[in-house]
């Protein structure tokens, strides 16, 4: 009789070679949903001691959708990895998951105070996804309105577009957008403002300036 399959990659997971486990979560990845029996196994392999293991193993929870939202925890763990392929490819595979709010918004919201620049836009652009549901998350992003890179500023300020009227906190940060000398930082700053509507109209007189 062949060996089970999946038996077989439960076990060269848990190898003593890291090859042979890099392999195995590979393996695990081309399943795809199917293989989600091996999501405990993948979960424990995100905290292997070879890099290559634990990006092949976040990237294997990323391929099997939101059957592996039960490993969402530890791929949020994986976000703060000291090695950038793995926090990037858990950052992936946190993007196949239906994060919601407000369970998943706290998470984000550290992410958002990441030193990878990478990994604040992820956080960013995931919370504008969950829209006024996430604006517990508003003074965070308004903290990265100020002190963010080009990249990471541009998924605040969408973030903030996204949750509208909600966002009317963020207005006095936009304004100072508004007053930048980038032209980037103040189109999207205008943006913003336009998507929070009447109750960002302290920055109308700044606006009609900028026409």
């Amino acid at each position: 009789k062949p060996p089970d399959p999946i038996s077989a990659l439960q076990s060269a997971l848990h190898d003593g070679d890291a090859e042979v486990r890099q392999a195995a979560a590979w393996a695990a990845a081309r399943r795809g949903p199917e293989g989600s029996s091996l999501l405990p196994d993948l979960t424990i392999a995100l905290g292997d001691a070879e890099e290559r293991v634990r990006r092949q193993a976040a990237h294997g929870l990323g391929a099997m959708g939101d059957a592996a939202q039960p490993s969402t925890p530890a791929l949020f763990r994986a976000l703060t990895d000291e090695r950038e392929s793995v926090r990037w490819e858990a950052a992936l595979a946190l993007a196949n998951l239906k994060l919601a709010a407000p369970r998943d918004v706290p998470a984000l919201m550290a992410a958002l105070r990441s030193h990878d620049a990478y990994i604040r836009g992820f956080a960013a652009w995931s919370l504008g996804g969950m829209g006024p549901a996430a604006r517990e998350a508003i003074p965070a992003l308004i903290e990265a309105l100020d002190g963010e890179d080009g990249y990471g500023r541009g998924g605040a300020a969408a973030a903030l577009a996204k949750m509208g009227p909600a966002a009317k906190d963020a207005v006095p940060a936009l304004i100072r957008g508004l007053q930048s000398d980038d032209g980037d930082r103040r189109w999207k700053a205008a943006r913003t403002l336009g998507r929070i509507g009447p109750l960002a109209q302290e920055a109308v007189p700044l606006l009609i300036r900028a026409l």
